[in-house]
């Protein structure tokens, strides 16, 4: 079976990359010891902060929150039957700023920026 290196999902043959990490997979995991892990979700250091939405969101979501240096952690997405992840989790002392952020995100009104917006008004 082959494994993401990454996150350690197993994936049934045939997969050549994982659906969360986009990282190429390997045939066996390596038993190197690991670096010290940052808390996981299970840990109780990550809190959710979007759910569901589609693949569509959820990948902007993810990049989004990624490309403004918070730490990510996606909820299911790895079974290759329903690869779509369900929902993002990051640190919980980064929670209520990636909340903002994701919030501000939905707004197009709140961009003044948005060129398309200011001359043709949000479409609603």
């Amino acid at each position: 079976m082959p494994f993401c290196p990454e996150c350690k999902a197993e994936y049934v043959e045939g997969i050549a990359e994982c659906v969360d990490c986009q990282t190429a997979l390997v045939a066996e995991l390596s038993t190197e010891a690991p670096e010290a892990p940052e808390p996981s979700a299970s840990q109780g250091g990550f809190v959710t902060v979007f759910e569901g939405g589609n693949a569509f969101d959820m990948r902007m979501a993810k990049g989004l929150l990624e490309s403004s240096g918070f730490h990510v952690e996606l909820l299911g997405g790895h079974n290759p039957l329903n690869p779509t992840p369900t929902g993002i989790q990051v640190r919980a002392d980064e929670a209520e700023e990636a909340k903002e952020l994701l919030e501000s995100a939905g707004d197009p009104e709140d961009d003044p920026s948005d060129e398309f917006t200011k001359d043709f008004g949000s479409g609603r």
